[in-house]
C-alpha cells in the first residue's frame, strides 16, 4: 500500500481520537454501528456519540468546496473511556474513511486506490494501541447510501471486504469479509 495513504489515514485516525478525546464522553450512546466478520470470527464495532459535549467517533469534514471526507469510526466494546488526547478500553477498534464529492449519493472504491478519492480501512486489534494497527491491503468499500439530513447529520451505509495488510508476513488468512455499516455522522470542522 502507498506510504502517503497510510499516513493520511493514520492522520485522519489521529484526529478522530483526538475529537473524541477533547474530554470524557457525557451520556454516550451508539449512532449505528460497523459489523464484519474478521478471521472467521463476528464482530460489532458500536460508533459513540454525545449530545451534551462534541464529542463523537463518526464524523464528516469538508475539504474544500465539492469535497468531504468520512471518518466511521467504531469499538468493539461501547465502554471506552476518552482522557487527557487518549482512548483506552476492551476489544478492537475499526475506521473506514473515504472521500466523496458534495452532493454524491452513493460511491464505489477499490484499495487501493489508483485514482479519485482516498478511501482506507484500519482495524486495531487494541483500542488506542497504534502498533496493533493493520490497514486493508486489497478490498471493496461500497457506500449505497450518503444521505445529509436537515440537522447536519449525514447518514453513511454499505458494505465492505478484503484482506488485512500482514507486516510479519505470518498471517495470510486474515480477512475481513460481510462487512456492512449503518451510522449517523456528525459534521465537524477541521482544526
Amino acid at each position: 500500500m502507498n506510504g502517503s495513504v497510510k499516513n493520511l489515514t493514520r492522520t485522519l485516525l489521529a484526529a478522530v481520537m483526538l475529537f473524541a478525546s477533547a474530554s470524557v464522553f457525557a451520556e454516550p450512546r451508539t449512532v449505528g454501528s460497523i459489523e464484519a466478520t474478521i478471521k472467521g470470527q463476528p464482530i460489532v464495532f458500536h460508533a459513540i456519540h454525545s449530545d451534551v459535549d462534541a464529542n463523537h467517533t463518526a464524523i464528516w469534514m469538508e475539504r474544500g468546496a465539492e469535497e468531504r471526507v468520512a471518518i466511521l469510526g467504531g469499538y468493539e466494546s461501547p465502554d471506552i473511556e476518552f482522557s487527557d488526547s487518549k482512548v483506552s478500553g476492551e476489544g478492537a477498534m475499526l475506521v473506514i474513511s473515504f472521500g466523496y464529492s458534495a452532493g454524491q449519493l452513493k460511491a464505489s472504491y477499490r484499495i487501493p486506490s489508483t485514482e479519485g478519492f482516498s478511501v482506507s480501512i484500519l482495524m486495531m486489534s487494541r483500542v488506542g494501541d497504534y502498533t496493533s494497527s493493520r490497514m486493508m491491503e486489497q478490498g471493496q468499500l461500497e457506500v449505497s447510501q450518503i444521505e445529509q439530513l436537515a440537522d447536519g447529520t449525514t447518514v453513511f451505509k454499505g458494505t465492505f471486504s478484503g484482506s488485512l495488510e500482514d507486516p510479519e508476513g505470518a498471517d495470510a488468512g486474515s480477512m475481513i469479509t460481510d462487512g456492512r455499516f449503518e451510522l449517523k455522522a456528525r459534521q465537524i470542522s477541521p482544526k
